[in-house]
């Protein structure tokens, strides 16, 4: 492991997961969303499919820059998700950015207008949207335990929950 290098996209929700493996932890999967990184850099990730972007938040709420645009600090969010090749930024009310990280890897040009990428910005906003379709939003109760208590539907036990 040691000195081994990756160019899979990684997020900082990895490292719990990650830490929690290399303690002997379980990882709650129910609530976790990350993955844990060892299994990518034994190349072992092949097990299931790594991911093929990467999404980050920003809430600017608690920054002056709400005010001078006008936003309240629930407006002032931002979410970004990036491939290998591309970048997308969300923006509450305004419209969003969008880079091509391969041709521009400092993000000088700002694609989001022009027409000519509206296919690809698309595409990134379904990946947004696929992101917050399938954030783990069940944290009280695991899966199996939902796959078990589901043989009770329809049927009245007091004090099961």
């Amino acid at each position: 492991m040691r000195g081994t290098v990756s160019g899979a996209l990684v997020e900082s929700i990895d490292l719990i997961p990650t830490f929690l493996e290399a303690l002997g932890g379980e990882v709650a999967d129910h609530r976790l969303e990350g993955r844990s990184l060892p299994p990518l850099l034994r190349g072992r990730s092949g097990l299931s499919p790594w991911r093929d972007y990467a999404v980050s938040e920003l809430d600017y709420g608690f920054r002056q820059a709400h005010r001078e645009l006008m936003l309240g600090p629930s407006e002032a969010r931002a979410y970004m998700v990036a491939t290998d090749r591309w970048k997308y930024v969300f923006y509450e009310r305004f419209r969003p950015q969008h880079f091509d990280l391969l041709n521009d890897p400092q993000e000088f040009v700002d694609l989001g207008a022009d027409s000519g990428y509206q296919l690809v910005v698309r595409e990134m906003a379904d990946r947004l949207f696929d992101w917050t379709r399938h954030r783990k939003t069940r944290v009280t109760i695991n899966d199996a335990d939902v796959e078990r208590l589901s043989s009770f539907a329809g049927k009245r036990l007091i004090g099961l929950w």
